[in-house]
């Protein structure tokens, strides 16, 4: 084996990934779904989505949130497949729910496994063998509290590691490898003035 550990979105069991023999030891433990109706996890997303305060762009954000979320669980599914998602951003006041949704319904729903990015994309680390364990990429506010060229370089990581069909793998004492992600990214972000200007500046993620 070239490789032996989980790698994102892939069941346990031997792979041949990129001409790499893999032996996954650990997949994601994926939630079968049940017909039937879910009130609590609907009205959760939909308050925080302005619903209850009769946003009308409410209706909308919460039909492309479950959007996103059936086409992140269909490529959970098919990890044979490149299936590439955009970055979910989640910017609203604080303790509104944003970290919740991201911790109590997406990981969950997305696999169980969740890890921060926030070092590898903006290049204070050159080791991401963490982000391969997991399916659900989160990234907070803090991520936003760099450098001018680490916004940069983050930007730039976010566009590769949701579009591109091959990301690096860096280990620590291991050869760097290189492996389709099959990830699904959020972010959080307040919107106070701070957090704001620091989300809409041009060098951030425009």
């Amino acid at each position: 084996m070239d490789h032996v550990g989980p790698l994102c979105g892939r069941p346990p069991g031997f792979h041949l990934e990129n001409g790499v023999r893999v032996l996954v030891t650990r997949g994601p433990a994926l939630i079968e779904g049940q017909p039937g109706d879910c009130p609590v996890i609907t009205a959760l997303i939909g308050n925080l989505l302005g619903h209850a305060a009769g946003d009308p762009h409410a209706p909308t954000q919460c039909a492309l949130l479950f959007g996103w979320l059936k086409l992140a669980r269909l490529a959970l599914r098919s990890p044979a497949e490149h299936r590439p998602g955009q970055v979910l951003s989640l910017i609203g006041p604080p303790d509104c729910g944003k970290t919740l949704l991201q911790f109590a319904i997406f990981t969950p729903a997305l696999g169980g496994r969740c890890a921060d990015p926030g070092l590898y994309f903006t290049g204070q680390t050159t080791f991401n063998a963490d982000l391969w364990a997991a399916e659900h990429l989160a990234l907070g506010d803090m991520a936003l509290n760099v450098e001018r060229g680490q916004r940069s370089t983050l930007r730039n990581e976010l566009k590769r590691a949701t579009a591109e069909a091959i990301y690096p793998l860096h280990g620590k004492g291991r050869d760097g490898l290189s492996f389709r992600p099959v990830w699904r990214i959020t972010f959080s972000a307040n919107d106070d003035p701070e957090s704001a200007s620091k989300h809409c500046r041009q060098d951030s993620f425009k």
